[in-house]
Protein backbone atom coordinates (compact mmCIF):
# COMPACT_ATOMS: atom_id res chain seq x y z
CA UNK A 1 0.00 0.00 0.00
CA UNK A 2 1.74 3.09 -1.15
CA UNK A 3 0.02 5.66 1.05
CA UNK A 4 0.37 5.29 4.57
CA UNK A 5 -2.83 4.70 6.13
CA UNK A 6 -2.77 6.53 9.13
CA UNK A 7 -2.56 9.59 7.26
CA UNK A 8 -5.97 9.22 5.09
CA UNK A 9 -7.18 12.47 2.64
CA UNK A 10 -8.53 14.98 4.81
CA UNK A 11 -7.40 13.75 8.43
CA UNK A 12 -8.79 16.02 10.54
CA UNK A 13 -9.54 14.16 13.78
CA UNK A 14 -9.28 16.03 17.56
CA UNK A 15 -8.49 13.84 21.17
CA UNK A 16 -10.60 11.87 22.50
CA UNK A 17 -11.71 12.35 26.38
CA UNK A 18 -10.99 9.62 28.58
CA UNK A 19 -13.65 9.32 31.02
CA UNK A 20 -13.59 10.82 34.37
CA UNK A 21 -11.08 13.40 32.64
CA UNK A 22 -10.93 17.12 31.43
CA UNK A 23 -7.98 17.14 29.72
CA UNK A 24 -5.82 15.50 27.19
CA UNK A 25 -3.66 13.32 29.63
CA UNK A 26 -2.34 11.26 26.74
CA UNK A 27 -1.08 14.09 24.92
CA UNK A 28 -3.05 12.81 21.62
CA UNK A 29 -2.72 16.20 19.79
CA UNK A 30 0.80 16.22 19.49
CA UNK A 31 1.05 12.12 18.92
CA UNK A 32 -1.95 12.72 16.08
CA UNK A 33 0.16 15.26 14.31
CA UNK A 34 3.31 13.16 13.62
CA UNK A 35 1.34 9.29 13.99
CA UNK A 36 -2.27 10.48 12.34
CA UNK A 37 -5.16 8.06 13.43
CA UNK A 38 -2.65 5.98 15.66
CA UNK A 39 -1.80 8.74 17.80
CA UNK A 40 -5.72 9.13 19.00
CA UNK A 41 -7.39 6.95 21.26
CA UNK A 42 -10.41 5.76 19.28
CA UNK A 43 -13.82 5.73 21.73
CA UNK A 44 -14.35 1.31 21.61
CA UNK A 45 -10.83 1.38 23.95
CA UNK A 46 -12.93 2.75 26.59
CA UNK A 47 -16.10 0.56 26.58
CA UNK A 48 -12.63 -2.35 26.45
CA UNK A 49 -11.88 -0.16 29.53
CA UNK A 50 -15.15 -1.13 31.07
CA UNK A 51 -15.08 -4.80 30.09
CA UNK A 52 -11.80 -5.33 31.92
CA UNK A 53 -12.83 -3.01 35.09
CA UNK A 54 -16.56 -3.19 35.07
CA UNK A 55 -18.54 -0.45 37.53
CA UNK A 56 -19.40 -1.49 41.49
CA UNK A 57 -22.44 -3.74 41.24
CA UNK A 58 -22.39 -4.46 37.18
CA UNK A 59 -22.09 -8.05 35.69
CA UNK A 60 -21.00 -9.33 32.37
CA UNK A 61 -21.92 -12.34 30.02
CA UNK A 62 -19.17 -13.97 29.34
CA UNK A 63 -17.24 -12.32 31.88
CA UNK A 64 -14.25 -10.97 31.32
CA UNK A 65 -11.48 -14.05 30.41
CA UNK A 66 -8.66 -12.17 30.19
CA UNK A 67 -8.41 -11.30 33.98
CA UNK A 68 -9.85 -14.36 35.27
CA UNK A 69 -8.11 -15.26 38.09
CA UNK A 70 -7.31 -19.35 37.25
CA UNK A 71 -3.56 -19.78 37.72
CA UNK A 72 -2.58 -19.75 34.27
CA UNK A 73 -0.49 -16.93 32.50
CA UNK A 74 -2.38 -14.73 29.91
CA UNK A 75 -0.21 -14.30 26.76
CA UNK A 76 -1.84 -11.83 24.70
CA UNK A 77 -1.03 -9.92 21.05
CA UNK A 78 -3.05 -7.02 20.62
CA UNK A 79 -3.37 -6.17 16.52
CA UNK A 80 -3.18 -2.26 16.21
CA UNK A 81 -2.25 -0.69 19.35
CA UNK A 82 -2.11 2.67 18.49
CA UNK A 83 -1.43 4.72 21.48
CA UNK A 84 -1.47 1.52 23.62
CA UNK A 85 -4.34 2.51 25.36
CA UNK A 86 -5.99 -0.73 25.73
CA UNK A 87 -2.89 -3.19 26.07
CA UNK A 88 -1.68 -0.98 29.12
CA UNK A 89 -4.55 -0.74 30.90
CA UNK A 90 -4.95 -4.58 30.27
CA UNK A 91 -1.14 -4.49 31.61
CA UNK A 92 -2.40 -2.43 35.06
CA UNK A 93 -5.80 -4.96 35.44
CA UNK A 94 -3.09 -8.34 35.21
CA UNK A 95 -0.67 -6.90 37.45
CA UNK A 96 -3.48 -5.87 39.85
CA UNK A 97 -4.76 -9.13 39.56
CA UNK A 98 -1.53 -11.27 40.31
CA UNK A 99 -1.42 -12.39 44.20
CA UNK A 100 1.96 -10.66 45.43
CA UNK A 101 3.27 -14.33 46.02
CA UNK A 102 1.92 -15.60 42.42
CA UNK A 103 5.42 -17.02 40.02
CA UNK A 104 2.42 -16.44 37.21
CA UNK A 105 4.09 -13.70 34.80
CA UNK A 106 1.31 -12.60 31.98
CA UNK A 107 3.02 -11.92 28.24
CA UNK A 108 1.51 -9.09 26.45
CA UNK A 109 3.03 -8.33 22.62
CA UNK A 110 1.84 -4.91 21.40
CA UNK A 111 1.80 -4.57 17.94
CA UNK A 112 1.15 -1.97 14.91
CA UNK A 113 2.94 -0.81 11.81
CA UNK A 114 6.58 -0.31 11.84
CA UNK A 115 6.60 3.54 11.90
CA UNK A 116 3.76 3.42 14.88
CA UNK A 117 6.10 1.63 17.32
CA UNK A 118 7.93 4.21 18.88
CA UNK A 119 4.38 6.23 20.03
CA UNK A 120 3.68 2.55 21.65
CA UNK A 121 7.67 2.20 23.29
CA UNK A 122 7.58 5.81 24.37
CA UNK A 123 4.13 5.60 26.09
CA UNK A 124 4.94 2.33 27.80
CA UNK A 125 8.23 4.27 29.24
CA UNK A 126 5.69 6.48 30.80
CA UNK A 127 3.05 4.07 31.75
CA UNK A 128 5.62 0.88 33.40
CA UNK A 129 6.37 3.20 36.01
CA UNK A 130 2.62 2.88 37.28
CA UNK A 131 3.00 -0.68 37.64
CA UNK A 132 5.75 -0.82 40.01
CA UNK A 133 3.65 -0.21 43.05
CA UNK A 134 2.18 -4.04 41.80
CA UNK A 135 6.09 -5.83 41.11
CA UNK A 136 7.20 -8.68 42.77
CA UNK A 137 10.34 -9.24 44.54
CA UNK A 138 12.28 -10.12 41.55
CA UNK A 139 10.17 -9.46 38.53
CA UNK A 140 7.13 -7.94 36.58
CA UNK A 141 4.24 -9.51 36.77
CA UNK A 142 3.19 -8.67 33.43
CA UNK A 143 6.09 -8.77 30.38
CA UNK A 144 5.03 -6.28 27.90
CA UNK A 145 6.92 -6.55 24.32
CA UNK A 146 6.23 -4.06 21.49
CA UNK A 147 6.68 -5.27 17.92
CA UNK A 148 5.93 -4.62 14.45
CA UNK A 149 2.95 -6.36 12.60
CA UNK A 150 1.17 -5.13 9.86
CA UNK A 151 -1.69 -6.43 8.64
CA UNK A 152 -1.83 -9.57 6.13
CA UNK A 153 1.83 -9.96 6.72
CA UNK A 154 2.47 -13.56 7.58
CA UNK A 155 6.36 -13.40 7.98
CA UNK A 156 5.50 -10.48 10.67
CA UNK A 157 2.88 -12.61 12.54
CA UNK A 158 5.77 -15.58 11.95
CA UNK A 159 8.67 -13.24 13.89
CA UNK A 160 5.94 -12.47 16.42
CA UNK A 161 5.25 -16.55 17.15
CA UNK A 162 9.15 -16.91 17.30
CA UNK A 163 9.45 -14.16 19.65
CA UNK A 164 6.73 -15.57 22.02
CA UNK A 165 8.57 -19.27 21.29
CA UNK A 166 11.02 -17.44 23.35
CA UNK A 167 11.48 -18.11 27.32
CA UNK A 168 11.49 -15.07 29.75
CA UNK A 169 12.96 -15.44 33.10
CA UNK A 170 10.07 -15.52 34.79
CA UNK A 171 7.61 -17.66 32.03
CA UNK A 172 9.97 -20.60 30.85
CA UNK A 173 8.42 -22.72 28.91
CA UNK A 174 8.25 -26.70 29.35
CA UNK A 175 6.68 -29.37 27.73
CA UNK A 176 3.56 -28.90 29.86
CA UNK A 177 3.43 -25.41 29.06
CA UNK A 178 0.12 -23.56 27.57
CA UNK A 179 -0.36 -22.60 24.07
CA UNK A 180 2.04 -20.00 22.82
CA UNK A 181 -0.99 -17.26 23.24
CA UNK A 182 -4.31 -17.53 24.91
CA UNK A 183 -5.90 -14.15 23.40
CA UNK A 184 -5.84 -11.60 20.60
CA UNK A 185 -7.01 -8.69 21.24
CA UNK A 186 -8.38 -6.28 18.87
CA UNK A 187 -10.07 -2.10 19.72
CA UNK A 188 -11.71 0.02 16.76
CA UNK A 189 -9.85 -1.56 14.18
CA UNK A 190 -13.08 -2.27 11.80
CA UNK A 191 -12.84 1.44 9.70
CA UNK A 192 -11.28 1.46 6.19
CA UNK A 193 -12.78 -0.68 3.21
CA UNK A 194 -8.87 -1.09 2.19
CA UNK A 195 -7.70 -2.22 5.27
CA UNK A 196 -10.57 -4.86 6.30
CA UNK A 197 -9.27 -7.69 4.43
CA UNK A 198 -5.65 -7.25 5.30
CA UNK A 199 -6.82 -7.10 9.53
CA UNK A 200 -8.92 -10.50 8.76
CA UNK A 201 -6.40 -12.09 7.04
CA UNK A 202 -3.96 -11.33 10.36
CA UNK A 203 -6.87 -12.90 12.50
CA UNK A 204 -6.73 -16.04 10.02
CA UNK A 205 -3.00 -16.22 10.42
CA UNK A 206 -3.10 -15.99 14.58
CA UNK A 207 -6.05 -18.94 14.68
CA UNK A 208 -4.24 -21.10 12.38
CA UNK A 209 -1.40 -23.82 12.68
CA UNK A 210 1.36 -23.66 13.84
CA UNK A 211 -0.16 -20.44 15.99
CA UNK A 212 -3.36 -20.97 17.85
CA UNK A 213 -6.82 -22.08 16.13
CA UNK A 214 -8.23 -22.39 19.65
CA UNK A 215 -7.26 -18.82 20.50
CA UNK A 216 -9.94 -16.30 22.06
CA UNK A 217 -10.14 -12.92 19.97
CA UNK A 218 -12.01 -10.10 21.76
CA UNK A 219 -13.02 -7.51 19.58
CA UNK A 220 -13.98 -4.06 20.79
CA UNK A 221 -16.14 -2.56 17.93
CA UNK A 222 -17.98 0.93 17.37
CA UNK A 223 -20.07 1.37 13.86
CA UNK A 224 -19.38 4.47 11.81
CA UNK A 225 -20.47 3.33 8.72
CA UNK A 226 -22.38 0.12 8.46
CA UNK A 227 -22.25 0.21 4.43
CA UNK A 228 -18.63 0.13 4.18
CA UNK A 229 -17.93 -2.08 7.45
CA UNK A 230 -20.78 -5.05 6.94
CA UNK A 231 -18.12 -6.59 4.96
CA UNK A 232 -15.96 -7.69 6.95
CA UNK A 233 -18.49 -8.86 9.30
CA UNK A 234 -19.65 -11.12 6.90
CA UNK A 235 -16.80 -12.40 5.78
CA UNK A 236 -15.67 -12.29 9.53
CA UNK A 237 -18.76 -14.74 10.43
CA UNK A 238 -17.57 -17.17 7.69
CA UNK A 239 -14.49 -18.28 9.48
CA UNK A 240 -15.30 -16.87 13.35
CA UNK A 241 -18.15 -17.52 15.75
CA UNK A 242 -18.86 -14.71 17.81
CA UNK A 243 -21.06 -13.30 20.34
CA UNK A 244 -21.74 -9.98 21.70
CA UNK A 245 -20.78 -9.19 25.38
CA UNK A 246 -24.21 -8.53 27.31
CA UNK A 247 -24.59 -6.55 30.26
CA UNK A 248 -26.61 -5.85 33.51
CA UNK A 249 -26.63 -4.74 37.29
CA UNK A 250 -26.73 -6.68 39.74
CA UNK A 251 -30.02 -5.64 41.01
CA UNK A 252 -31.80 -6.12 37.69
CA UNK A 253 -32.98 -9.02 36.32
CA UNK A 254 -32.27 -7.17 32.68
CA UNK A 255 -29.36 -8.26 30.35
CA UNK A 256 -28.45 -5.55 27.51
CA UNK A 257 -26.18 -5.61 24.92
CA UNK A 258 -22.82 -4.06 26.48
CA UNK A 259 -22.18 -0.50 24.11
CA UNK A 260 -25.63 -0.69 23.14
CA UNK A 261 -26.26 3.11 24.03
CA UNK A 262 -23.50 4.13 21.65
CA UNK A 263 -23.74 2.10 18.70
CA UNK A 264 -20.51 -0.36 19.96
CA UNK A 265 -20.02 -3.91 20.74
CA UNK A 266 -17.65 -6.22 22.25
CA UNK A 267 -17.79 -9.47 20.50
CA UNK A 268 -16.14 -12.50 22.05
CA UNK A 269 -14.96 -15.03 18.93
CA UNK A 270 -13.48 -17.93 18.46
CA UNK A 271 -12.20 -19.66 14.56
CA UNK A 272 -15.01 -22.61 13.48
CA UNK A 273 -13.06 -25.77 13.40
CA UNK A 274 -14.69 -26.96 10.27
CA UNK A 275 -12.58 -23.14 8.65
CA UNK A 276 -9.55 -24.61 9.52
CA UNK A 277 -9.25 -26.79 6.33
CA UNK A 278 -10.54 -24.04 4.15
CA UNK A 279 -7.95 -22.93 2.12
CA UNK A 280 -7.62 -18.68 2.68
CA UNK A 281 -8.27 -17.36 -0.72
CA UNK A 282 -4.91 -14.95 -1.61
CA UNK A 283 -6.28 -11.95 -2.89
CA UNK A 284 -8.36 -9.62 -1.04
CA UNK A 285 -10.94 -9.12 -2.81
CA UNK A 286 -11.91 -12.88 -3.03
CA UNK A 287 -11.12 -12.82 1.05
CA UNK A 288 -13.69 -10.53 1.57
CA UNK A 289 -16.53 -11.78 -1.16
CA UNK A 290 -15.99 -15.97 -0.23
CA UNK A 291 -14.79 -17.10 -3.51
CA UNK A 292 -12.44 -19.15 -1.99
CA UNK A 293 -13.62 -22.86 -0.45
CA UNK A 294 -17.69 -22.99 -0.39
CA UNK A 295 -18.81 -23.33 3.34
CA UNK A 296 -21.53 -25.31 4.10
CA UNK A 297 -25.70 -23.47 3.96
CA UNK A 298 -26.16 -21.38 6.97
CA UNK A 299 -21.79 -20.11 7.12
CA UNK A 300 -22.40 -17.48 9.37
CA UNK A 301 -22.18 -14.39 7.13
CA UNK A 302 -25.23 -13.11 8.11
CA UNK A 303 -24.29 -13.22 11.67
CA UNK A 304 -23.77 -9.32 12.18
CA UNK A 305 -26.57 -8.52 10.67
CA UNK A 306 -28.99 -10.75 12.98
CA UNK A 307 -27.30 -9.35 15.89
CA UNK A 308 -28.08 -6.04 14.64
CA UNK A 309 -32.12 -7.31 14.00
CA UNK A 310 -32.31 -8.73 16.82
CA UNK A 311 -30.98 -5.38 18.99
CA UNK A 312 -30.09 -7.66 22.28
CA UNK A 313 -31.77 -4.91 24.78
CA UNK A 314 -33.60 -5.26 27.82
CA UNK A 315 -32.98 -9.35 27.21
CA UNK A 316 -34.86 -11.29 30.27
CA UNK A 317 -32.67 -13.88 32.40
Amino acid sequence: MASNPNFPPGLDIAPSLIPGEHQDVWEQQSAIQRFGIAGRIWEAAYLFDEYLEPPEGVEHDPPCSLIKIDGRPKVVIELGSGTGYVGFRLAEQLAKKNHPTSSVAHRLILTDLEDVCPLLEANWIKEREKLKIFEQADHLSVDLAVLPLPWGSYQHASSVYQFLRSPISSYPRTANSPPIFSHIVCSDLVYFPQLLAPLLRSLLHLTSSPFNPEAQVIIAYKIRSLEKENAFWCAFGRWFSFEPVLVRSRESQMWSRLGSENSAFIFIARRKFRSLTWTVPPDDHSLLNNLGDAPVPNDGSDSFETLLLMGLDNIEA
